[in-house]
């Protein structure tokens, strides 16, 4: 699996939530961040 990396211009880390992350391919990842741990949910083409 690829790797992402998120950075802030100022710093701090990402609010607990559901998260989309779209890919220049056409591909959508949906990930949930819970206290600083990330649960990979699924992928759609």
């Amino acid at each position: 699996m690829d790797q992402v990396h998120v950075h802030f211009e100022r710093g701090g880390s990402v609010p607990d939530g559901s998260y989309f992350l779209y890919t220049d391919e056409g591909r959508v990842h949906q990930l949930k961040a819970t206290e600083n741990e990330w649960l990979y949910l699924e992928v759609a083409a």
